[in-house]
């Protein structure tokens, strides 16, 4: 087995020929190869993260620490990978507007609060809350992106409730 390496070409490096970076129109320096890698590396690892984390729910009480910190880096992760194909520019602008910001305040501040009762205050229940809560604010955003998603999130919300009451 032998590995053979090249030197890769301009187009490859997204380098113009005096050295410069090529900028492409969404603001990012990465060709449209290297984002996609970057997209399926970081969603891999997001979702080992993920991985991870849930199997130390059994035992959360006794390591409430790498629960918090594996889920939490691993829902960045993912998130990250999608600012890999916007480009993190043009992604952060996304997240911070008007209909996102919602979903995004919720989801910072349940990561923060997971991270905080799990590393600070060192509580497995309100780390194992706040955990519940980051990942319906992660499921709840994802479900936005589907047309109707939102509609259909209240409606069965509505139905819960009135199931609950």
């Amino acid at each position: 087995l032998s590995l053979q390496f090249s030197e890769p070409s301009l187009e490859e490096t997204n380098m113009s020929e005096d050295g410069s970076n090529l900028i492409s129109e969404e603001g990012c320096a990465l060709s449209r190869k290297q984002r996609l890698m970057g997209l399926f590396t970081m969603a891999i690892v997001g979702g080992f993260c993920i991985a991870l984390a849930v199997l130390y729910l059994p035992v959360m009480y006794l390591k409430p620490r790498k629960f918090a910190l594996l889920f939490t880096l691993g829902s960045l992760m993912v998130f990250g990978s999608l600012a890999m194909i916007r480009g993190p520019q043009a992604y952060l602008q996304y997240l911070t507007s008007q209909e996102r910001l919602p979903f995004t305040a919720a989801y910072v501040l349940t990561a923060i609060l997971t991270l905080y009762f799990a590393m600070q205050v060192q509580s497995a229940i309100l780390t194992a809350v706040f955990g519940a809560l980051e990942l319906g604010t992660i499921f709840t955003f994802f479900v936005s992106y589907i047309p109707g998603g939102t509609t259909g999130i209240r409606m069965l919300f509505q139905l819960w409730w009135k199931a609950v009451t």
